[in-house]
């Protein structure tokens, strides 16, 4: 295997299940009754299978002092394996929370912005972390949280080597964010964000990126596939049909062992069609963390399915 670590940055959340009667219209309302809570965020869904897979994973976040829900991420983190040595801890910071709410058999996540100052950077500690890294990985809009919209920090580290890698779920109606997309080596995201961002572009998303340097955009369409797209080809990867039991983490199981993929230096198409596996195989288990899963369960389910690795 190679070595090196991943930095996975900020969003360190709980997640806390709802079920609604109805999806709303505007000015509507009804019942949400509680389902639980579970450590999750999507940063941290990452890592955790990240972790599971076998990689060296290190979380850097922000969180809030003498907390009951800081106790349990950070307790959460190692359990899972995860290095929480670079986590920040301050009274005036507010940790993130998302509220999933199911109906049905469909869900929508909110996901309620963390509070924070930037990252002091200037004892060189974080910075020789990120600059070490092998991958970065984080959403846009929390990277600017964490080191400003500047992103100078990132841009620092990829000039010593480390690989940014952006899940790209957003709406693109902060201009930074169409600034920061551009230092991405490689871009996660699904088909609506794709759709967002080809036309912020005013071209395929895939063309655009690779014009700025990226090496793969992955085009997650839920339980159809995914696309892989490199600047000299691009393919599918059909999913596995499966019985859902929590659909919620799937994607960023998909991130995860894509980037393991990448870790492990294998072909594209293997490494596109394991981590579709992954997903897959982490809609059936609840909680965000149900992806986390060895190398050898995925591969054995992904055999099971028919799919061959």
């Amino acid at each position: 295997m190679a070595n090196g670590y991943i930095v996975v940055v900020a969003g360190s959340a709980i997640d806390e299940y709802y079920n609604i009667e109805t999806w709303l219209n505007a000015g509507d309302s009804c019942l949400a009754k509680p389902l639980g809570q579970k450590i999750g965020g999507c940063i941290l869904n990452v890592g955790a299978v990240a972790a599971g897979l076998g990689m060296d994973v290190k979380v850097m976040d922000y969180l809030k002092k003498d907390d009951i829900d800081t106790y349990t991420l950070l307790k959460g983190m190692k359990d899972y394996n995860l290095d929480t040595e670079y986590i920040l801890q301050d009274k005036d910071v507010t940790n993130c929370k998302c509220l999933i709410m199911q109906c049905a058999s469909e869900k929508c996540i909110y996901v309620i912005e963390p509070s924070r100052p930037n990252y002091d950077m200037s004892d060189g500690k974080l910075q020789s972390l990120l600059n070490g890294a092998e991958y970065i990985y984080g959403l846009m809009h929390n990277m600017h949280i964490a080191f400003g919209k500047g992103c100078t920090p990132l841009k620092i580290a990829k000039s010593h080597g480390a690989k940014i890698i952006f899940d790209g779920a957003s709406q693109y109606s902060d201009p930074a964010e169409l600034e920061t997309v551009k230092l991405a080596d490689a871009l996660v995201m699904n088909d609506m964000a794709y759709a967002r961002l080809s036309e912020k572009f005013s071209k395929p998303a895939k063309d655009a990126m690779f014009s700025f340097g990226t090496k793969y955009v992955c085009e997650t369409l839920g339980e159809k596939g995914a696309f892989i797209h490199t600047p000299t080809h691009s393919s599918f990867s059909p999913s596995i049909k499966v019985n859902v039991v929590d659909s919620t983490g799937a994607g960023d199981t998909f991130t995860a062992a894509f980037i393991y993929g990448l870790y492990r230096s294998w072909p594209t198409e293997k490494t596109v069609r394991f981590a579709t596996a992954a997903g897959a195989r982490a809609c059936t288990v609840y909680g965000g963390f149900g992806g986390v899963a060895s190398e050898h369960q995925i591969v054995t389910f992904a055999t099971e399915n028919g799919i061959k690795l």
